[in-house]
């Protein structure tokens, strides 16, 4: 779909590394062949037309810089938080971000996660990336949250 640019938030660009000579290579390559990528974007919640970039800054800012009104853009149908979520877990290099750890706690074991996300192919998807690159540590016990009698 195209987006006009007044129409996706670009509420988690401050999480991105600058990378000038890689900025002005990509505006080369956008300039010459177009946008091959679409960005990615979830609905923006209660707003209509409306969206959250969760993947594409850079190739917004070459656009814009391009004198481009419209971006190509993917809709993911998920929550703005598991959307940050699997594109987070999908990045293979932590130099692509500003975040260097990610600690992910939850009580359910991996088996449960296709149902928790609702989508079985995805949750593999973001279960094989994170399980590769993770440390798993199992807490066996009692709740410490339970009130204690």
């Amino acid at each position: 779909m195209q987006l006009e640019f007044h129409q996706p938030e670009r509420r988690w660009e401050h999480l991105r590394v600058r990378h000038a000579a890689r900025q002005r290579r990509l505006l080369a390559s956008l300039a010459e062949s177009g946008q091959q990528t679409p960005i990615v974007v979830v609905a923006a919640e209660g707003q209509a037309d409306r969206y959250v970039v969760i993947d594409g800054y850079k190739r917004i800012a070459a656009l814009e810089q391009l004198g481009r009104d419209t971006v190509e853009a993917v809709v993911w149908p998920m929550s703005e938080a598991a959307a940050v979520v699997l594109d987070r877990s999908l990045r293979l290099s932590e130099h692509e971000t500003a975040l260097h750890s990610t600690i992910i706690t939850t009580n359910l074991v991996y088996d449960e996660w296709p149902n928790f996300l609702g989508n079985r192919p995805m949750a593999e998807a973001l279960l094989s990336r994170l399980r590769h690159y993770c440390h798993t540590v199992e807490i066996q016990g009692p709740s410490l949250r339970a009130p204690q009698v």
